[in-house]
């Protein structure tokens, strides 16, 4: 498997581009328990996007429930409930919003995840910054 897995959008979905002309930035939320890598992510995207930040899954849909977020990077293995189970009530309550799965062990299902719509994307924490990069900017 690749290091980028992506599924095509789904119908009526927001893209992910906006206006610059107007000066529009991408809102982001970034959802991993490890401040480390957490806190790397958000200087990653702050030069290209509005990025907000949690370290679990109910502080990232309490933030969701505010709206206006096109994105949620999350990491899979968490405490508590985990980057799947965040992504699937995403994908249920707020179906505009692009999902991603970062994270340095994949699940086996992931092809399939992609394939259901839970995920469009799922990238190797050790993957460049580039693609990273392209996650939210495709």
């Amino acid at each position: 498997m690749s290091n980028l897995c992506s599924t095509p959008g789904e119908e009526g979905e927001k893209t992910m581009d906006k206006d610059t002309s107007r000066n529009e930035r991408y809102r982001i939320l970034i959802v991993d328990d490890e401040d480390k890598t957490r806190l790397s992510l958000v200087r990653l995207f702050s030069e290209r996007a509005e990025v907000s930040s949690v370290s679990n899954a109910d502080e990232a849909l309490g933030l969701l429930e505010q709206g206006g977020f096109d994105a949620v990077l999350t990491d899979y293995r968490m405490p508590g409930r985990d980057g799947i189970w965040l992504l699937a009530q995403v994908r249920s309550r707020y179906p505009a919003v692009k999902r991603f799965l970062i994270s340095g062990l994949l699940p086996k299902n992931i092809n399939q995840l992609i394939e259901d719509g839970s995920v469009h994307r799922a990238v190797d924490r050790l993957s460049a910054r580039d693609q990273i990069l392209s996650l939210v900017e495709s």
